[in-house]
């Protein structure tokens, strides 16, 4: 049997609670197959697993054994192998704050990022000569951290150039990526979801420029359409460029042995969660995923 927990990136708005009931729903739906599902929507605000409270953390695996005594598990980090280190350390310190709870932290990174077939459009974009530089844009949209990552890093090879288009950030991580690199962000919407960052968009400022509802959406080529729907029934125009891509890292022999022994894997992201399941055969006995993409997909591969 495998167990799925959703750990959700937290709110305390209704949409959050919305959200948490639809995967509880799902579980218990699986539970009367193969499957129990917990939900824990209660988490503080973050988008990765690492902010999850010692307390959230320490019940996580001690549902895994269905035992008070953990020296036995072993935990899988499978995001990116540079974005590994905040629930890295999360998870040692929670070990290490009681014998009882001790556990193996093992990083088995199952994706990576490769540029989208639009990378050379944003990188030519952000190399016109000012005062024109997204000229055409009002705003830019940036939905995730390696969005951000990719836009900032184009904008520094092209010399950091005054934008005409003003920058909306999904969420709190993302806007801090933003930020640390020198990037203002001007919006952030109430829940760090894509169809609520459609629906709060403000036109742009000043409102009369014919940009002001024009959107430049840089994205990963797997992301769906909600965000550039949702603005477009609004009556923006969307732009989307594709200037990255979520690919599935080469796993050795060692790595696909070590994974196949894991206890519980944590998956950030569908295609994390795809990944595992294309090298290794099968998912492990327990799976932690943020957010209800990652859950779904979990149990379209039989959680």
């Amino acid at each position: 049997m495998v167990t799925l927990w959703a750990v959700l990136a937290p709110s305390a708005d209704r949409a959050r609670a919305r959200a948490a009931s639809s995967i509880a729903r799902r579980g218990e739906d699986k539970v009367r197959s193969r499957c129990a599902c917990f939900v824990h929507h209660t988490c503080r605000r973050s988008a990765r697993l690492g902010a999850v409270n010692s307390v959230r953390r320490r019940s996580l695996v001690k549902l895994a054994l269905g035992s008070g005594k953990t020296s036995d598990v072993s935990v899988a980090l499978t995001r990116e192998a540079d974005k590994n280190g905040p629930l890295r350390d999360a998870l040692h310190k929670a070990s290490s704050e009681s014998a009882a709870h001790e556990f193996d932290v093992l990083e088995i990174p199952c994706i990576t990022h490769a540029p989208g077939l639009d990378s050379a459009a944003l990188k030519a974009a952000l190399e016109e000569q000012a005062p024109h530089v997204l000229g055409e844009f009002g705003w830019v949209l940036v939905t995730s951290p390696e969005a951000a990552n990719v836009l900032t890093h184009a904008w520094a090879a092209a010399g950091r150039p005054r934008l005409h288009a003003q920058i909306a950030a999904v969420g709190a991580a993302t806007s801090r990526a933003l930020d640390s690199s020198g990037m203002t962000v001007s919006f952030v919407p109430s829940v760090a979801f894509g169809k609520q960052l459609a629906e709060e968009l403000p036109t742009a400022s000043p409102a009369s420029d014919r940009s002001a509802t024009h959107v430049l959406y840089p994205a990963s080529a797997r992301a769906k359409s909600t965000v550039q729907e949702g603005l477009e029934l609004r009556g923006f125009a969307v732009t989307r460029w594709n200037v990255y891509d979520t690919v599935a890292a080469q796993l050795d022999a060692d790595a696909v042995q070590r994974a196949s022994l894991i206890t519980v894997g944590t998956f950030a992201s569908p295609s994390a969660v795809s990944a595992w399941h294309a090298a290794v055969g099968a998912l492990p006995s327990y799976c932690a995923c943020i957010g209800k993409t990652s859950a779904d997909r979990c149990i379209q591969l039989g959680a």
